[in-house]
């Protein structure tokens, strides 16, 4: 079965990295994320893979604006 990535839930049922990552990112409020940017967590803790400083990042969508720079 295909993860959505972006549905962070799945964290809290799955191995006791994934679960203390919830729960700190929860702790932290770092989602949801303000405004439109479909925010989504990358990294090698949620698709658990055992890596020895491996992380996390919060990637987000952006959108060129008017003059080409991103909002």
């Amino acid at each position: 079965m295909q993860k959505n990535w972006g549905d962070l839930p799945y964290l809290l049922h799955s191995t006791a990295t994934q679960q203390a990552t919830s729960h700190t990112l929860e702790a932290l409020r770092v989602f949801p994320f303000p405004g439109h940017s479909d925010p989504m967590l990358a990294g090698t803790i949620p698709p658990d893979m055992a890596i020895v400083g491996g992380g996390l990042a919060r990637v987000c969508a952006g959108e060129r604006g008017h003059h080409g720079g991103i909002r």
